[in-house]
């Protein structure tokens, strides 16, 4: 039995994370499971979530524990080995992060540029295990049906993710309303959002930005579902999320499994499975100090992540554009590439030889 730690329900990164890992590692071996929060909907509440809760009520403290949590909340475990599961997207790791991994037996990370990181700040080299996360592919996969109420004949930039400077979100509305104009039949897709903001609204966001006018831009408020979701990556022709840093980069991989090219940058934890073979890997000029209020105490430093050559940005958009076979073939063999190396069982296969 091995006993699992993790906010398990929910759509956030870190939910989709723990669900998909730990439902597979249950697989291989039981998994007793600890849920840091509750689910907001029934359909959350499956079979295999009663089963690993139920489990809870015997548990043993004497099992093996994995946490995934951010690294300064692993206090609220416990295991006779206690294996934290973390992740991040600076090049500096807070110290109180780094004060209770460090008292861990292993620590686990999705990527080896996070592997890196980690070391770097001060974690030793033989209590880090790289970890990578994976995807659903019976959710997100090129055979899903495409929403018909988008299909108007227009070629489609999609991003899908919170609305944030990391992501460069802002930056992106911004490129497309400089490569392409209202006349060009193309659109830019956005499902952004972001729930730390009070009152967030992307129609505002596009306002302040005063580019509605210059380009043909489509807001997706809410889907209900992964499903809705993954249908929304077939309804688009390129996925668009220029990081400036990613500790993973779940909808990158999650688009690719669905057979979009990608537009990414070459930095960071998703090059773990992202390369010049299935993705357009934008170059980055260098690295820059964070500056991000939303996020970030301003008084504060945190360390670095890259600045993206926006330039080059806009060229590989255009480039997708007049080149939509070349792209559709990229696409196909990165959604071979997810299915065949990816799946969450291969992440579940590489924790369980850890532990």
């Amino acid at each position: 039995m091995i006993n699992a730690y993790a906010n398990y329900f929910g759509n956030l990164g870190y939910n989709i994370h723990s669900r998909n890992f730990f439902n597979t590692l249950d697989t291989l071996e039981n998994v007793c499971l600890v849920s840091f929060n509750n689910p907001e909907t029934r359909d959350e509440f499956t079979p295999q979530a009663k089963k690993m809760l139920w489990r809870g009520a015997t548990i043993d403290f004497n099992n093996i524990a994995v946490c995934l949590e951010y690294g300064n909340l692993m206090q609220k475990f416990y295991g006779r080995k206690r294996i934290g599961y973390t992740v991040w997207e600076s090049t500096l790791v807070p110290k109180d992060w780094i004060n209770q991994l460090k008292q861990l037996d292993q620590v686990w990370v999705p990527s080896s540029w996070g592997r890196e990181v980690f070391v770097e700040n001060g974690i030793p080299d033989d209590l880090i295990k790289v970890v990578p996360e994976g995807v659903d592919t019976s959710i997100f996969n090129p055979d899903i049906p495409k929403i018909d109420e988008l299909d108007n004949g227009n070629f489609k930039f999609l991003v899908v993710g919170k609305y944030e400077k990391r992501k460069c979100s802002k930056d992106i509305i911004l490129s497309f309303s400089q490569e392409f104009n209202k006349d060009d039949p193309v659109e830019l897709v956005l499902l952004c959002h972001n729930q730390f903001i009070k009152d967030f609204d992307i129609v505002k966001e596009i306002v302040k930005l005063n580019v509605a006018h210059l380009a043909n831009i489509r807001i997706i408020k809410y889907l209900p579902s992964l499903n809705d979701v993954a249908r929304l990556y077939k309804s688009c022709d390129v996925f668009l999320m220029p990081s400036r840093a990613e500790g993973w980069g779940l909808p990158i991989m999650e688009a690719m499994a669905c057979g979009l090219p990608v537009i990414t940058t070459c930095y960071s934890g998703h090059t773990n499975f992202a390369n010049d073979n299935n993705a357009y890997l934008t170059a980055i000029k260098r690295l820059i100090d964070i500056h991000d209020p939303v996020f970030f105490d301003p008084k504060i430093y945190h360390g670095q992540w890259a600045e993206p050559d926006f330039e080059h940005f806009n060229n590989l958009m255009r480039h997708v554009y007049e080149h939509r076979e070349e792209a559709s073939k990229k696409g196909k063999f990165a959604a071979k590439d997810m299915k065949q190396n990816w799946e969450w069982s291969n992440s579940a296969r590489i924790g369980y030889k850890h532990i």
